[in-house]
C-alpha cells in the first residue's frame, strides 16, 4: 500500500534529523541537556512533547528520563498523568490537585475521583502538593492523612474555611502556605517558610509552631486573626522564641494587641525584612500600634 504524501514527509523530517550531529550525541548529554531546559510551568507538557516528537532518539531519551516527569496535576488528561506515573518511575513528584478549575465541568466529580485514587498511593513520593479544594469538598476529609514522607512543600488554597483535623504526617515539611484553612497546627514543626492568608489561628497555636520551627526564614500574617487564650492574656512573662535564621516578617490586617503579644515573643537577631501594614474602613477607629514598638 503507498504511503501518503504525509506520511513520507514525516519519515523523510525524521530519517534527517536522525542523521544531525547532535542525535549522535550519547543519551546522557541530552538527558543532561533536556533537564536544564525543564521548567516545570504552565504548558511544560506541550513543550516536553515538542522535544518528544523531534525524532525516535529524542523520543526514547525523554521518556527514559524520569526527572522530567515529575509534574502532575489533576487538569491533565488521564492517558498523560498514566504516562508521566510511569516514565517518573522512582522520582518524588509536584502534585497539583485542583479542584475548582473543573467545577463547571458536567464530570468534573467523576474526573477528580479517577485522578485521586490514581494518586493516593503515590502520597510517599509527593514532594509538592498544590491543593485546591472546592466548596464541600469530600477530599477534605482524607488529604492530609495521607503519609507524606517526602513532602516538602505544601500550598493548600480553600474556596471556603476548611477545617483539617488530621495530624500531618510530613516530617520533611518546609515551606506551608494556607489560605482560608484551619489545620491540626501543632502537628506542625521544622518549617523555613510560613505563609497564612485569611487564616484562624490562637496566638497559643502560631507560638507552638514557631517554637518547633528553629529555622525559620519567612513568616507572613495576612488578615489572620491570631486569637488569645485564656493562657495568652494571663502569661505576663512568656518565654522567648529564638528565631535566629527569620530574615522576613510581614503582617497585613491584623489584631494590635495580640500582635504586639507575639513580637513580644519574638527574637530575631538576623531579621532584614519589617513591614506591617493596617487597614480600616470609614466606619472604623483604628487601633493605637504604638505599644508594637
Amino acid at each position: 500500500m503507498p504511503l501518503s504524501l504525509r506520511t513520507e514527509r514525516a519519515l523523510a523530517r525524521s530519517e534527517k534529523n536522525h542523521k544531525l550531529p547532535v542525535n549522535r550525541l550519547p543519551p546522557e548529554v541530552l538527558q543532561v541537556v533536556f533537564s536544564e531546559e525543564a521548567e516545570y510551568s504552565w504548558g511544560y507538557y506541550a513543550r516536553l512533547f515538542r522535544l518528544r516528537n523531534v525524532c525516535k532518539y529524542w523520543m526514547e531519551v525523554v521518556d527514559s528520563t524520569p526527572g522530567l516527569w515529575r509534574l502532575i496535576s489533576s487538569i491533565h488528561l488521564p492517558e498523560l498523568q498514566s504516562m508521566i506515573l510511569r516514565n517518573s518511575k522512582t522520582q518524588t513528584l509536584l502534585v497539583e490537585y485542583n479542584e475548582r478549575i473543573l467545577e463547571n465541568d458536567p464530570s468534573g466529580a467523576e474526573k477528580m475521583e479517577a485522578f485521586a485514587s490514581l494518586m493516593r498511593p503515590t502520597a510517599f513520593r509527593w514532594r509538592k502538593l498544590d491543593y485546591y479544594p472546592a466548596l464541600n469538598s469530600t477530599s477534605v476529609a482524607w488529604m492530609l492523612s495521607l503519609p507524606f514522607h517526602n513532602l516538602h512543600h505544601l500550598v493548600i488554597d480553600g474556596d471556603t474555611w476548611n477545617r483539617y483535623d488530621q495530624q500531618i504526617d510530613a516530617v520533611g515539611l518546609q515551606t506551608l502556605r494556607v489560605t482560608r484553612g484551619l489545620l491540626n497546627w501543632l502537628s506542625l514543626s521544622g518549617l523555613t517558610l510560613l505563609k497564612l492568608d485569611e487564616t484562624d489561628i490562637t496566638l497559643n497555636e502560631l507560638v507552638a509552631v514557631l517554637s518547633a520551627s528553629p529555622n525559620l526564614d519567612y513568616l507572613s500574617l495576612v488578615e489572620t486573626s491570631l486569637e488569645l487564650g485564656a493562657e495568652d492574656a494571663q502569661n505576663s512573662s512568656p518565654n522567648k522564641i529564638l528565631l535566629p535564621r527569620l530574615n522576613h516578617l510581614d503582617v497585613y490586617q491584623f489584631s494590635v494587641g495580640s500582635l504586639s503579644l507575639l513580637l513580644d515573643r519574638i527574637e530575631a537577631p538576623s531579621l532584614g525584612y519589617f513591614s506591617i501594614e493596617g487597614g480600616y474602613t470609614a466606619d472604623e477607629e483604628p487601633e493605637d500600634c504604638t505599644r508594637l514598638f
